[in-house]
């Protein structure tokens, strides 16, 4: 789910990025931690990395994931 006031109720499926941005959070790392592990894992400019990187944590949050 991806609107706005979401509730979750069933189960969350990640892309391959997702998946490994998510890995990478069962340790407490910064944005810059995972921007660095996102372009050292990927070919993406910075630019994109950061973008998505603070969409997929803004969505995490908003479905309580994470805090």
């Amino acid at each position: 789910p991806t609107e706005d006031n979401l509730a979750l109720d069933g189960m969350v499926t990640l892309n391959e990025s997702g998946a490994f941005l998510f890995n990478e959070l069962l340790e407490e790392k910064t944005k810059e931690e995972l921007l660095k592990a996102m372009l050292q894992e990927y070919k993406i400019d910075e630019a994109t990395a950061k973008a998505d990187i603070e969409i997929f944590i803004e969505r995490l949050q908003q479905t309580g994931i994470v805090e």
